[in-house]
């Protein structure tokens, strides 16, 4: 009786301490892991199950990772009903996902991000080693960064189609994932709540921006819009509408490929409308991207004796600089078009192609021949001209001074020049050395004089009396 009262006591406390997500089942039911380059990530999951479940007291784990990421409520609801959806995204890319599809719905935020190869995402109650929902999915299976998303079909498959985050799927469970949860299973999308048949969706007119992955300040932009109608037949005429992000706009009544340059880093909300009456106030469908602009990074690194040039990509991302322009003073290179020039990289235009001679200055432009990088070789330390001259000044007087001191000659042959007026040049060489020697007996006489007076005043003051004739006191110090 002991025994069968604390089996009893256990399976009470158990039943009661289980917490609600036994009865619950949540299913990835939408996947973006490669969004046209940009990677602005985000899974959607729903309720699968018949109670409610708070999203926030579950884990999202990704195989990229053995972190078990925290689920935050941004906007909307924290706790899924029976059959909602719910949105994660990528903490660090949350107002890109809602500059491109909004704030409504339940969203919420994690720290995670999606391998573009493929990967496995999972959600679980805090137990890693126990999901309560896995998938994995491959760049192979579609949405590989041409702005569709990875979907679950009605047959189960995973598809790429046209992102429709917290908005209704395809049937749960299917290929690639392993639905652990409780529950059955929820109505299809076709199927009302109570099962009952839901009436088929009306045809509509879709449209799609077809455009870079990554814009370059500086470079040329391509758009380009794929709008297909209510058959699926591509449509070209009605009502174009572009809105390029920074203030420029575009509009005209037929389908038309065009180039936009942006001239600023930073990411750009592209938005097109279309209407199929060229004359309605109201598009009949809108699709909007968003555009990441990143600086050109391109310089000039090197110039060579020849006049060949070097052009290197600091970037990480590949340039196409396909009409850039090379320019010297003299003359200038237009790029040609198809020249890639890849990221973190230096390609060289020899010179023998551009012509260039060597060039102390040569530029950078882009094609609309915007200046882009200015490459000047710097110039030798150079002096001002007052201190060019008085270097000279004083190199010449030391020359001078060196060149005289040089030719000094011997005593005899001094007074052999001075008696002597035969030849002129001699004369006046000689004359120069006796002046130099009469100024040097000069400075020594008056130096002598000094000193003799200044030892003869000395004297005085001490009363004793120097003879000058006297040889031992030339050299002798008297004491005073």
């Amino acid at each position: 009786m002991r025994k069968g009262r604390i089996q009893f006591l256990f399976l009470a406390f158990a039943f009661v301490a289980l917490p609600a997500y036994v009865h619950a089942a949540v299913s990835f039911t939408e996947i973006m892991y490669d969004y046209d380059g940009a990677d602005v990530d985000w899974v959607e999951v729903q309720n699968t199950g018949t109670d409610d479940v708070d999203l926030t007291s579950l884990k999202l784990l990704v195989s990229n990772s053995t972190s078990n990421h925290t689920i935050n409520n941004s906007s909307g609801s924290a706790t899924l009903h029976a059959g909602d959806y719910g949105v994660i995204v990528a903490s660090s890319v949350i107002s890109n996902y809602t500059a491109v599809w909004g704030s409504s719905g339940n969203i919420f935020t994690a720290s995670f991000t999606l391998p573009n190869e493929g990967g496995t995402v999972e959600i679980n109650a805090g137990d890693k080693t126990n999901p309560m929902n896995s998938v994995t999915y491959a760049s192979t299976q579609g949405a590989n960064s041409d702005g569709n998303s990875l979907q679950k079909s009605a047959s189960g498959t995973w598809t790429g189609a046209t992102p429709t985050p917290g908005a209704a799927m395809a049937g749960q469970g299917g290929d690639g994932e392993t639905n652990t949860g409780g529950g059955s299973a929820p109505p299809s999308n076709t199927q009302n709540q109570d099962g009952t048949k839901k009436p088929a969706a009306p045809p509509k007119i879709t449209a799609k921006i077809l455009t870079n992955k990554t814009g370059i300040a500086g470079v040329a932009v391509k758009f380009d819009a794929q709008v297909t109608g209510y058959m699926g037949e591509p449509l070209s005429r009605g009502k174009f509408f572009w809105n390029l992000g920074d203030g420029t706009t575009l509009d005209s009544f037929e389908k038309e490929k065009f180039e936009h340059i942006y001239r600023y880093p930073g990411d750009y909300v592209v938005v097109f409308e279309y209407a199929d009456n060229p004359y309605k106030h109201e598009p009949d469908v809108t699709s909007r991207m968003l555009l990441p602009v990143i600086p050109s990074d391109l310089s000039i690194s090197t110039v060579s004796q020849d006049g060949s040039v070097e052009v290197s990509n600091a970037s990480k991302n590949e340039i196409d600089i396909s009409g850039f322009i090379l320019r010297t003073h003299e003359k200038s290179f237009t790029i040609p078009r198809g020249t890639i020039l890849l990221p973190e990289r230096k390609l060289w235009f020899d010179a023998r192609v551009t012509g260039f001679a060597q060039s102390p200055k040569v530029e950078l432009l882009f094609p609309d021949s915007l200046l882009s990088f200015t490459y000047e070789e710097k110039p030798a330390v150079s002096m001002t001209p007052k201190i060019a001259q008085a270097l000279s000044v004083s190199a010449k007087a030391t020359s001078d001074v060196l060149s005289d001191s040089t030719q000094v000659p011997h005593a005899t042959e001094l007074t052999a020049s001075a008696v002597s007026t035969e030849n002129s040049a001699n004369a006046k060489s000689s004359s120069n050395t006796l002046l130099f020697i009469l100024a040097l007996a000069g400075v020594i006489g008056v130096g002598g004089a000094a000193f003799v007076f200044s030892r003869r005043k000395n004297n005085e003051k001490s009363g004793s009396v120097i003879d000058p004739d006297s040889e031992a006191n030339a050299f002798t110090f008297l004491d005073e």
